[in-house]
């Protein structure tokens, strides 16, 4: 039976025999988290190409932090009123006479789409 180079190479290095029989159940059960860990380094893979192909958002501004976080203007501020969104963190709150002036933290701001995906 023949297999993918990728399934001989996790074969090899984890010194389970690849007859010419096939492999056994008790093989395939070994495989079965190597299988799972090779899949997982492939998702981040594609996910962290995903992000260097989109196209490059400013994530300083609301409408940026809208798209890259696919949410509306109300979801924003409701984030950042209970403090999903922290300022210091996520954000910084400038007052300019009677107005705030919002600036996002871009590294903030990837940092929370990281750690809530």
């Amino acid at each position: 039976m023949s297999y993918s180079p990728d399934i001989m190479k996790l074969l090899e290095e984890n010194n389970i025999d690849s007859s010419s029989t096939g492999l056994g159940t008790l093989e395939y059960l070994r495989l079965l988290p190597l299988l799972f860990e090779q899949n997982k380094e492939l998702f981040q893979r594609i996910k962290h190409l995903e992000q260097e192909l989109i196209p490059k958002l400013d994530l300083t501004k609301r409408a940026g932090v809208k798209k890259f976080l696919n949410c509306s203007d109300g979801k924003i501020s409701s984030m950042m009123n209970d403090g999903r969104l922290k300022e210091g963190v996520h954000f910084i709150k400038e007052l300019k006479g009677r107005k705030a002036k919002i600036t996002f933290i871009e590294s903030g701001i990837r940092g929370y789409k990281e750690e809530n995906s």
